[in-house]
């Protein structure tokens, strides 16, 4: 028994683990392994290694094979399994090898790919890698297994014929079959910045800490929100992945019949609670007149919404593209920057009573993201008219690029959801909301001042409708009141009465 410590006590002293991890994986490993015939020491298969990755077998298969190669023999014992996941996690580096200068994600792409090269680990060269080709077809496939790793129950989260690792191979590729490596691996870097954190997750919540591994919020799908597409976001944006629920907080949707009143739509986001996002779906005839295209955008606000004249979000938001290709437009830092404006619809008689900063500013209804404060917006969402928005392809604030097809800049939106973010306690206290978004919701000041309009604004309408309770439930407000319901034909017909 002593000599068998002591060689355990060895081997964590050699990777450098702490003694939780060290423990937690060779737990793991022994749930794998297999005894060699006459010997005592211990080593898996990829029979019992696969029980591991029943969301992602197939990379199950391709990092079994890296492991094997990667330790010389025809079997994974515990150095070379403790080896490699310190590759994919970086817990320890402790052990040299000639592997270790690589970034998480181009290890992770290279076996997904199953370079040839990455089997060669000490004659291994990086510029020798640079000189291959990455298929689009192989990288939808590296892309699947990027959105099943986020899979928190161990079920296929993305099958071979779903169409989200499409979208962002459409970007990444744009009108290319094929693309050199390296450009391909600068591409994925900034399109998916979190693509390393997603990776090491993975590995280490199945290995060495099990409160590491991915998550997704609780969610009930609609037309334009799945998991998929939280996924995708998890990639590029930070906000998601300490999200415990997203609700759906307002619908509009052509075909249903309801009528376009932008006043609720605006309600529904002055009421969201934090982050939120707001879906668009356009729709059109294609070329040949036979078939109906649908394109999907939206926008992320990490903060609580105003009312104009002030202006909403900050450096955390952004504008992005989900078919025919994802894409996110995050604000280009200048100083200047004006991220989204909100300007109800008022009526003439409500603007005469109405003793508001809301007598300032654009008189001109609807939403509008981007731009340069009051004018020139990326994407304008008309007021009284739906069918009036539009969108361009740059401004001052995010980063310039067609959201749409080249070709589309009048909106023909069929469909428009709003999404509301619940965040963990964990992920509000996180040192990445602390830098770059120190106020995630409104302090005491600014959300006084922001219940306050609402407030003068339910309070003007109810005393035109002889109330004088305000403070009924945010529900009745989204059906019956909303934020300025009053049109002007149903104000002339009150002033005729």
């Amino acid at each position: 028994m002593g000599g068998c410590g002591s060689r355990e006590k060895e081997l964590r002293e050699k990777v450098g683990f702490s003694q939780s991890d060290y423990d937690y994986a060779l737990k793991k490993f022994s749930k794998m392994t297999k005894q060699k015939p006459g010997k005592t020491d211990e080593y898996f298969s990829f029979e019992g290694f696969k029980q591991y990755f029943t969301e992602n077998p197939v990379l199950a298969q391709k990092l079994y094979i890296f492991m094997r190669n990667y330790g010389g023999q025809n079997y994974v014992d515990n150095l070379t399994f403790l080896t490699v996941v310190d590759l994919f996690t970086r817990v320890s580096m402790k052990l040299q090898n000639q592997l270790k200068n690589l970034d998480i994600y181009t290890l992770f792409t290279l076996v997904s790919l199953s370079s040839p090269d990455i089997m060669q680990r000490d004659a291994f060269n990086l510029n020798n890698v640079y000189k291959i080709s990455v298929s689009y077809s192989n990288a939808v496939k590296l892309f699947k297994e990027l959105i099943n790793m986020q899979s928190d129950k161990g079920d296929i989260l993305c099958h071979d014929d779903d169409q989200a690792p499409i979208l962002i191979i459409n970007n990444i590729f744009e009108n290319h079959s094929l693309l050199n490596y390296k450009a391909f691996n600068d591409k994925i870097k900034s399109e998916t910045p979190f693509i390393c954190k997603i990776v090491k997750n993975y590995i280490a919540g199945k290995f060495v800490n099990k409160t590491l591994r991915n998550t997704l919020p609780k969610l009930d799908p609609s037309e334009l929100m799945n998991k998929q597409l939280i996924a995708l976001l998890n990639l590029s944006v930070p906000w998601f992945q300490k999200c415990i629920a997203i609700n759906q907080i307002y619908k509009y949707e052509v075909e249903s019949g309801q009528q376009y009143n932008f006043n609720i739509l605006g309600n529904c986001l002055l009421q969201a609670k934090g982050p939120n996002m707001i879906l668009f779906r356009h729709s059109q005839k294609d070329k040949d007149g036979e078939k109906q295209e649908k394109y999907v955008f939206g926008y992320f606000s990490p903060s609580q919404w105003r009312v104009s004249p002030d202006i909403s979000g900050n450096k955390g938001s952004f504008i992005f593209s989900i078919h025919p290709k994802f894409k996110i437009f995050s604000t280009n830092g200048q100083q200047q920057s004006k991220f989204a404006l909100l300007v109800p619809i008022i009526t003439k008689r409500q603007s005469q009573t109405l003793h508001s900063p809301l007598k300032q500013g654009p008189k001109q209804p609807g939403l509008g993201i981007g731009g340069s404060g009051y004018d020139h917006h990326r994407i304008w969402i008309d007021g009284k008219q739906l069918q009036a928005s539009r969108l361009v392809e740059d401004d001052k604030t995010f980063q310039s690029g067609s959201i749409l097809p080249d070709d589309i800049h009048l909106l023909n939106i069929d469909l428009i959801e709003i999404w509301d973010l619940q965040l963990s306690t964990v992920g509000q206290g996180t040192s990445y909301f602390k830098s770059t978004s120190p106020q995630v919701h409104f302090g005491d000041n600014e959300k006084r001042i922001n219940q306050n309009q609402l407030r003068d604004l339910i309070i003007t309408l109810n005393q035109q409708q002889g109330r004088n309770d305000y403070r009924r439930d945010t529900r009745e407000f989204q059906t019956s009141n909303p934020l300025l319901p009053i049109n002007e034909e149903e104000e002339e017909k009150q002033q005729g009465k």
